[in-house]
């Protein structure tokens, strides 16, 4: 028996293969397309992974999966689409993932923030899941939150309307001539992910002292510690039990970032505290196999098994 493990992000997507007997194989593959069906796009990589593994003996598919919504179905809809050496599908919303490889089975919330940001709580037997609107109505704190407003400081420099900013540079490096930025970026089909990855270079002039790229950050750090409020208040956490951990290079990737972070969620009315993940999504990807009944994520996830009787 295979196990195929699945961290779908919109920023990668990231394939871990295992069997007994041969050697662990790790994949990466362009993130998903939050506007088209997830599912689908996730059997294509895993049907393709599988294959390229050489093994035809029975497949268990674990996977978290950024933007997975009841619209596209469940389990039994990516099992439906999978080769027949695939018998066992376990899937769920990549914010469950990222809480379990964060968090396990202890209380808190973390921040799960990539392109996009969603924010899980849980406690004794409660959820609650905070922002994940997508770019256009939330996901404030997020890589496309900081990169775009990154790119309105650059511009609005550009006119005088602003300060000049270290992020003109960066920008330029990125995107090429400052006139022709926006229409690089409205003709890109993948123009989410190219503004969220100027998110990498607002931190960059951050640590290195650029005023206006600093307030961005300590702003998209405030946006995550009130995420992280909503969803504690939610579950009813108590004080003693206020900690917030995080998945995503975002974070992972800055001190200067999770120092934003914390000093935030110090100052919230009642504060918590800030503590580093255990693991990560792709080991939340794979507790999905054995995630016991008494685990307040268990309803969230979905599970399939082929000729199921």
């Amino acid at each position: 028996m295979g196990q195929a493990i699945v961290d779908a992000g919109q920023s990668g997507i990231r394939v871990y293969l295992s069997k007994a007997g041969r050697t662990d194989v790790s994949l990466e593959f362009p993130g998903v397309r939050a506007h088209d069906n997830v599912l689908l796009q996730v059997a294509q990589v895993v049907a393709e992974s599988i294959g390229n593994f050489g093994s035809h003996d029975d497949w268990t598919v674990a996977a978290g999966i950024t933007g997975l919504t009841a619209i596209h179905g469940g389990a039994n809809t990516l099992l439906l689409a999978l080769p027949t050496s695939v018998t066992r599908v376990v899937i769920g919303h990549d914010s469950a993932t990222s809480y379990l490889g964060a968090l396990g089975n202890a209380p808190g919330a973390v921040l799960a923030v990539g392109t996009g940001v969603v924010v899980t709580a849980c406690a004794a037997a409660t959820t609650a899941r905070v922002d994940g609107w997508g770019h256009l109505f939330g996901d404030a704190g997020g890589g496309f939150w900081i990169g775009s407003r990154g790119l309105t400081a650059v511009l609005e420099a550009e006119d005088g309307r602003a300060l000049s900013t270290s992020l003109t540079a960066a920008a330029i490096a990125r995107f090429g001539a400052i006139d022709t930025l926006p229409s690089i970026v409205y003709e890109n089909p993948d123009r989410v992910a190219a503004v969220a990855a100027f998110c990498i270079d607002v931190v960059a002039c951050a640590e290195h002292g650029d005023s206006l790229a600093d307030g961005i950050l300590t702003e998209g750090a405030r946006q995550l510690a009130r995420s992280a409020q909503a969803a504690l208040e939610a579950v009813g956490l108590a004080e003693d039990s206020r900690v917030v951990s995080w998945s995503g290079n975002l974070i992972q990737g800055s001190n200067y970032v999770r120092r934003l972070i914390r000093t935030e969620l110090a100052s919230l009315p009642v504060a918590a505290s800030l503590v580093a993940p255990v693991g990560t999504p792709l080991d939340g990807a794979r507790a999905l196999i054995n995630l016991p009944a008494t685990h307040p994520l268990y309803g969230e996830v979905t599970r399939a098994y082929r000729n199921e009787k």
